[in-house]
């Protein structure tokens, strides 16, 4: 129980990251200036990326964390460590941000008729759907390449006996 509250703390602290590094609900105040740091000409792929690993390096830094905090305490045999850490993180935290987007999409439809959901709730619903992408790529990027890790030492093991 005590694991996971911390692993909650530690996407929590992820989360406030975001509003940690200057940015807000409101997508006027978000600053792209950062993303064309290095760049001489306007580069729309580039820049667009930058500008993503900017807003959430916090919660992507945090999850990494999670997968060292999962292994360690957690995962006691060596040799299935970061791969045994890195789906349970995945796992965890796919299901964090679904449970957090769809109480976001619940409270968006209810409130549809409201003043202020389109002005003021319909960033925040939009930060979180780009959380939610960002994050489930990462999880997704980081198992495909354990996976193919894990295929390409198994053929070296094969190979090598």
């Amino acid at each position: 129980s005590k694991a996971y509250t911390g692993l909650v703390l530690l996407d929590w602290m992820g989360r406030s990251g975001y509003f940690n590094l200057g940015n807000s609900n409101s997508l006027a105040s978000m600053d792209i200036s950062k993303a064309y740091t290095g760049l001489t000409d306007y580069h729309p792929t580039v820049v667009g990326t930058f500008t993503l690993l900017i807003c959430f390096t916090a919660p992507l830094l945090f999850w990494l964390c999670t997968i060292v905090c999962i292994g360690r305490a957690c995962l006691s045999d060596r040799e299935g460590f970061f791969s045994g850490a890195l789906v349970v993180a995945s796992v965890l935290h796919s299901t964090i941000r679904s449970g957090c987007m769809l109480c976001f999409c619940i409270v968006t439809v209810a409130m549809k008729d409201h003043l202020f959901v389109w002005s003021v709730f319909a960033p925040k619903l939009l930060y979180e759907v780009m959380l939610f992408i960002v994050m489930v790529s990462a999880h997704a990027s980081s198992l495909l390449l354990d996976l193919s890790l894990d295929v390409f030492a198994h053929r070296k093991h094969k190979a090598a006996s």
